[in-house]
């Protein structure tokens, strides 16, 4: 697995084009926690204002080393949607929940 931006990759191979998984690949479904701003209103001092944990859950639809995108909805058109971008470098730590395959992403579609 490669490292991008001092975390693992989980995708080798993304479209140039379209910055998206090729078809017959899967897509790893993840938890990613990153470090996220804070910012008071008031007069609280600087040794009491921290970052804070964030933990997002999704599917990972793009990794480089600038940026990770997560998303949580997907159209019969192959389309996503509800994208989270995360800059790598703020990334703590990717966890693979685990890998969907295209069929499984849209097997519940096909059946209702």
């Amino acid at each position: 697995m490669n490292k991008v931006g001092g975390v693992a990759s989980l995708m080798e191979k993304v479209s140039p084009a379209s910055s998206r998984l090729l078809p017959a690949d899967t897509f790893p479904l993840v938890s990613v926690v990153f470090r996220d701003i804070t910012q008071t209103a008031d007069w609280t001092p600087h040794t009491e204002v921290e970052c804070i944990a964030v933990t997002v859950i999704g599917v990972l639809i793009h990794q480089d080393t600038d940026t990770i995108k997560l998303a949580t909805t997907y159209d019969e058109e192959g389309n996503w949607s509800a994208v989270c971008a995360i800059p790598t470098g703020c990334v703590v730590k990717i966890t693979s929940l685990k890998d969907l395959s295209l069929e499984e992403l849209q097997g519940d579609r096909e059946s209702s």
